[in-house]
């Protein structure tokens, strides 16, 4: 039993040794050759867990094994290792709601481990991987969330401190969210609640934080850096629709990118730093769509019955992965499909739940 268990458990580490470093073999040349994490409800347990997915041989690889929701993947800049939250869902056994704990992935030795020290009762939330090595989170405690720091080869953790007249992190406030800039000088996050909030931005360090918008009602998560780092793209409910806006990280002017009566949402900025992608029900349906980052040159990306729900755009600038599923069903597939439009291959088949696609970096 022992034999059987290390041979497939000897499997399972080649193949994802063969994702990782593209020797697997690949079916279609007109593909994209990239490997994408994403999460998968269990629709009869109602479990989350992270899976490992070839974009053109199609073949998904299970990550973790929690008996608890893993959820939010976040890749590092060397695509070497996965950050992920397990927990948050609840437990039957306790009465409670999970504690909720960033772990850490090595896909050299396929090892996990928890990010921080912090203790069993402390809250951690929404990790994010600086280009430069640190990484950010939220962490719960004291009745609210706020914003850490910590690096990803030490378990030590660190409260980004600072005095209210200098920052708003570490406030009675809730902050939570945090995206680093592309340089990795800059953090912006959310300040809020659960649905709505505003955009504030800081240091890498925590100093000299400010708010960005006052009064745009930002959708919860829904806000992208440009490449570029001079612009923050993302989804308002400031006039009571659900519009993208764009603000200027220097002197906070804010453009309105879609301008239409009807929902535009989830706006996501290519690598190219030309081109925005986002969800909209403009024509019925829900669907995919690119605009230049003026909001100019809307064109529809995707057609037909089925209702988008996610996108992301792959490390080229010549893909985009999204999850999605037919009207009037709840479970999700994943597609890959050209920012020139045409038809999308679908790449999942699960009857369960599969959404969050999130491309590896090169």
């Amino acid at each position: 039993m022992f034999i059987g268990y290390t041979w497939r458990l000897a499997v399972i580490l080649c193949l994802i040794v063969m994702l990782l470093v593209g020797i697997m073999p690949r079916i279609g040349a007109t593909q994209p050759a990239s490997v994408v994490t994403y999460v998968r409800r269990d629709a009869i347990i109602d479990s989350y867990h992270l899976y490992l997915l070839d974009v053109n041989y199609r073949l998904s690889m299970r990550l973790t094994y929690f008996d608890q929701s893993n959820t939010q993947p976040a890749w590092s800049p060397d695509g070497r290792y996965l950050l992920f939250r397990a927990g948050g869902d609840f437990n039957f056994t306790t009465g409670r709601n999970r504690t909720r704990r960033i772990f850490q992935m090595n896909f050299l030795t396929y090892t996990q481990r928890l990010l921080t020290t912090n203790g069993r009762e402390v809250n951690e939330d929404s990790p994010s991987w600086s280009p430069t090595g640190r990484i950010a989170y939220a962490i719960y405690q004291s009745g609210h969330w706020d914003i850490a720091l910590t690096h990803p080869n030490s378990a030590q953790t660190q409260l980004v401190s600072a005095s209210p007249a200098q920052s708003y992190m570490n406030t009675p406030a809730n902050e939570h969210t945090p995206r680093w800039s592309p340089d990795g000088t800059h953090i912006a996050y959310l300040v809020g609640g659960d649905f709505v909030n505003e955009i504030a931005l800081a240091d890498a360090n925590g100093m000299n934080a400010r708010i960005l918008t006052t009064g745009m009602r930002v959708l919860a998560g829904e806000f992208d850096w440009s490449p570029s780092g001079t612009h923050i793209v993302f989804t308002s409910q400031r006039d009571g629709n659900i519009e993208i806006y764009m603000v200027n990280i220097a002197n906070g002017a804010l453009i309105n990118l879609s301008r239409h009566p009807r929902e535009d949402f989830y706006p996501k900025w290519s690598p190219n730093n030309d081109e925005i992608a986002f969800i909209s029900t403009r024509n019925g349906g829900q669907h995919l769509f690119i605009m230049t980052m003026d909001g100019g040159n809307i064109r529809q990306i995707t057609h037909g019955n089925m209702s988008v729900s996610h996108v992301n755009w792959s490390p080229d600038g010549q893909w985009l992965v999204y999850s999605a599923a037919p009207t009037y069903r709840y479970n999700r597939y994943l597609f890959v499909i050209s920012t020139d439009g045409g038809q999308p291959r679908q790449l999942t088949f699960s009857s369960d739940d599969d959404f969050l696609p999130i491309w590896k970096p090169k």
